[in-house]
């Protein structure tokens, strides 16, 4: 019993034993499970803490790209807008080691190369900007260079970042903070970007015609003979469709090795977001697609030439190694990218800024300094809305052409463009299209004694608001007090609106008392006028200026970039026109009509009231007609110093007139041409006799058989009094002779110089609407004048051209063009019809044309894009800020809505 008993014990103490050990075994399995727990719930929260992290970095630098992007579209500073670097030094005025700043590698100042002791490097130039416990890094840059395509984009550059570190407590330095999101965007200007960007802004789904129907169109020039080589780089926002005999397009590009093949990068290329299509022209009495050759440029001396398809045309479609794409997804034949997307345009008039006040405003009516006008009042008045401020406003709203519809038509501008000798338009003036629009002559020289080149503004608004105190009167300036300056009256000459100027203004009490007081001003480049504006000239050396139009902006004649007495050019001088609506070149004005005509200063050629029209002189010195042109940069067969000539259509009203004429009046008899026959039984040789025999032929000069006259060096035109030196401003007059000869008024219906050469060298964007060229008249308006057997009429000079030939004036742009929509085909035939295709020969005479076979020419200027220039062997930017970060071409330019990448660091 006792034995059992023993054994039972021990069985149980044994069992107690086995259970403790169990008991055991099963906490430290328990321990090791919550061990493996938290460590497990311990690396989640890591993982879930660094997860967040990372997005929170990923936000931080999202909030860099939009914050940057925002600022560029909405600032005042458009595409010049760059945030303030830190610069921060290698070491601090307190002697800190800022190297130990988690962020120095990118707060430290840029520089091309890294410094030996790295205070400086290519990692450098960022800004911080602080965001709850984080903060991002931002770098906004624009480095262009011709040989990289995308340089000519603003490149955007934000790193988030985790944890408050403040730049000036090092105690906040974490050095294992090394967690970072890197992410890159590209900003285009796009309105420097392209020969012809068509924005389509309202997102039209028709087709978009470039070329013009009936002629050879040519973009660009791939050799290095005359311009040299010259891209043509094209955008369009839609579908295209090419119109012509055959279009050309030159396209440059660089080549590169990938493995053991050589590849090509396009520099220029042309790029379509929706189709592409060709007009059907007559090729070999057979109807076929106008044909379309890109020429590519390789490393500015190779050309490689393609034929290039339409996108759904029955041969496969080609990019021609990417120059060349279209909107489709498809890759083409050689698997190359097509694929192009909409690119939103700029606007010149957002208002989604921090002040609702669009941009150009802001920089110009807003602008100025705030000033009492008179003593003891409290009218205070801000200096830039006359025109006092950083930039230049001008308030001619009442020179708008507006746009109406009515039940029995309406206006349009390009409608009253298209019908010259319109008697029911105010703005025709027998032949010169004379728009409403405050006129500025960009002057090269000092023409005021200031030792400053100057741009000369002239208003011609009249005031049509009753509640203005010159209603019903032309516009005159005003002083930065808002004080008629009636010394001036509607013209003031000004220095270039650029670095710091200061005025002398009057300030004038209620009793009329003056006080002069120095405004000193920090200008910005801009000009804004809330109307039209007409322009033309040449650049000062080293001056960029933006000029914006609530309207249309007319170029009427030479636009240059400043050009020494040599001819050479100054790549440091640049100009945009920016419009709301048109950007026009006004080819009626290429012989500037400077005369004031009012309706009796007009008549018609037959008598009727129909056109033809002409100029009347009359015995009144007021209505003498005066004139202006400027030669070009020569291109053809024609130098400067050449022999030129002045074609003249003209006649005496009743009888015969006599006239003289004076090339840049000077004092005495300075400029008074000897256009008589030099004879002692005429009158004297500054004289001629209109309408008379022993000038002209009998029966012709009078009423309305018009003599076609030719004054060159042989005939009276003093070329020892003629200004041929490039952009600058000939004056040239005719009047009756104040004798005793008879009065009889002189009727004038043509006038040109040739001949001659149209440069218009500038950044051009027309924002709702179009590039235009105005066509004006046939020079010779006689449609029975054709030169059939040699036949002319009686009294008109062989030279004279014949009806429905160009003149020989050959209009080059050059710059880039962008614009809503192009101008419809019709249009745009009607242009090339009249200023392309110069004939080889002066009318039916032997002598040759300058510029035979030639005509209007599209170039896109690459250093709009790349706004850089060799000097001294150094590319050096034609602008820079204070920091000197290169900048666009012009000041404050708009930019795209879009962005052109956005994502990881390629």
């Amino acid at each position: 019993m006792m034995k059992s008993m023993n054994k039972s014990k021990v069985q149980l103490g044994n069992e107690r034993g086995q259970s403790l050990v169990i008991a055991i075994i099963v906490m430290l399995l328990l321990a090791f499970i919550s061990v493996v727990f938290v460590v497990l719930v311990a690396r989640n929260q890591g993982r879930a803490g660094r997860s967040r992290d990372v997005i929170t970095a990923q936000y931080l630098s999202e909030a860099g790209i939009h914050y940057a992007d925002n600022m560029l579209m909405t600032s005042d500073d458009g595409a010049d807008w760059r945030p303030v670097p830190d610069n921060m030094p290698k070491t601090s005025t307190a002697g800190v080691d800022n190297t130990l700043n988690p962020d120095f590698q990118w707060l430290r100042p840029y520089s091309a190369a890294e410094a030996t002791d790295g205070s400086t490097g290519p990692t450098g130039g960022y800004t911080t900007f602080r965001m709850g416990d984080g903060r991002y890094l931002l770098r906004v840059s624009y480095n262009p260079d011709p040989k990289d395509p995308m340089s000519k984009y603003i490149k955007i550059e934000s790193i988030g970042r985790i944890g408050t570190v403040e730049n000036d407590d090092p105690t906040t330095w974490d050095s294992n903070v090394r967690l970072r999101r890197e992410l890159t965007a590209y900003k285009p200007i796009g309105v420097t970007d392209y020969l012809r960007f068509v924005t389509n802004l309202e997102k039209k789904s028709e087709d978009i015609p470039l070329g013009a129907a009936g002629f050879n169109v040519k973009y660009g020039n791939e050799t290095t003979a005359g311009e040299g080589v010259r891209g043509a780089p094209i955008r369009v926002n839609g579908n295209l469709e090419w119109y012509g005999n055959r279009i050309d397009l030159v396209l440059r590009g660089t080549s590169y090795q990938d493995g053991s093949n050589t590849d090509y990068m396009p520099l220029d290329m042309v790029e379509v977001s929706g189709t592409i299509k060709h007009e059907n022209v007559d090729v070999n009495n057979s109807s076929q697609p106008v044909p379309v050759t890109l020429y590519e440029v390789i490393n500015g001396g190779t050309v490689n030439s393609y034929p290039v398809q339409p996108s759904d045309y029955t041969q496969p479609f080609t990019t021609a190694y990417g120059f060349y794409r279209d909107g489709s997804d498809s890759p083409d034949a050689g698997k190359n990218a097509r694929g192009i997307k909409r690119l939103e345009p700029p606007l010149l008039d957002d208002e989604d800024t921090p002040t609702k006040v669009s941009r150009y405003i802001a920089l110009t009516r807003d602008s100025g300094i705030w000033l009492q006008q008179g003593w003891g009042t409290q009218r205070w008045v801000n200096s830039g809305r006359y025109g006092w401020g950083r930039g230049i406003y001008i308030d001619n709203s009442d020179d708008i052409q507006q746009e109406s519809e009515t039940l029995f038509g309406g206006y349009t501008p390009r409608a009253d463009w298209m019908k010259p000798n319109n008697d029911m338009s105010a703005y025709w003036q027998g032949p010169y299209y004379v728009p409403p629009g405050v006129v500025i002559t960009l002057n090269p020289y000092d023409t005021d004694g200031d030792n400053q080149p100057d741009i000369t503004i002239t208003r011609t608004d009249i005031k049509s608001k009753r509640s203005d105190a010159l209603y019903g009167k032309k516009s005159v300036w005003y002083n930065s007090f808002g004080v008629p300056m009636n010394d001036k009256g509607s013209t003031i000459t000004i220095p270039y609106p650029q670095g710091t100027q200061t005025f002398t203004h009057y300030n004038v009490d209620d009793s009329g008392n003056k006080t002069a007081q120095d405004i000193t001003i920090d200008r910005n480049g801009v000009i804004y006028a809330e109307g039209n504006i007409r322009i033309k000239g040449m650049l000062a050396q080293g001056k960029q200026l933006t000029v914006v139009s609530g309207g249309i902006i007319y170029v009427e004649g030479n636009l240059l970039k400043y050009r020494d007495t040599d001819g050479n050019v100054d790549p440091t001088s640049a100009v945009s026109l920016l419009a709301k609506q048109y950007v026009c070149v006004n080819t009626t004005q290429f012989v500037s009509l400077l005369s004031s005509l009012g309706p009796t200063s007009i008549g018609s050629d037959s008598g009727t009231g129909q056109p033809p029209y002409h100029l009347i002189v009359t015995p009144e010195p007021s209505t003498t007609f005066f004139s202006s042109f400027s030669f070009g940069p020569p291109t053809g067969s024609w130098q400067m110093g050449n022999d030129t000539m002045l074609f003249v259509r003209h006649a005496g009203q009743y009888g015969p007139s006599y006239i003289n004429m004076w090339l840049n009046r000077g004092s005495g008899t300075q400029g008074l041409l000897h256009i008589g026959q030099n004879s002692q039984y005429l009158p004297p040789d500054w004289v001629y006799g209109c309408g008379d025999p022993r000038y002209c032929l009998e029966g012709t000069g009078l009423s309305s058989l018009f003599e076609h006259k030719i004054f060159d060096s042989a005939n009276g035109f003093d070329q020892a009094g003629l200004y041929n030196a490039i952009g600058r401003p000939n004056y040239f007059e005719i009047g009756l002779d104040q004798s005793s000869y008879s009065r009889n008024n002189y009727l004038l219906s043509a006038f040109t110089i040739q001949p001659l050469d149209i440069r218009i060298e500038a950044v051009m964007y027309a924002q709702n609407r179009s590039f235009f060229i105005i066509p004006g008249n046939w020079f010779n308006m006689n449609a029975a004048d054709t030169g059939k057997d040699g036949y002319r009429p009686r009294g008109v000079n062989q030279k004279w051209p014949l009806f429905g030939q160009p003149l020989d004036t050959k209009i080059t742009i050059d710059g880039a063009i962008t614009e809503n929509l192009p101008a419809s085909v019709g249009d745009v035939s009607e242009w090339y019809s009249k200023w392309s295709n110069i004939p080889d020969k002066y009318g039916t005479s032997s002598v040759a044309t300058a510029h035979k076979g030639d005509g209007l020419t599209l170039l896109y200027d690459s250093m709009v894009g790349w706004p850089v220039y060799e000097n001294g062997g150094v590319m050096t930017p034609v602008r820079k800020d204070d920091y000197g970060r290169p900048l666009p071409i012009t000041p404050r330019l708009p930019v795209c809505r879009s962005l052109y990448y956005y994502g990881e660091p390629t």
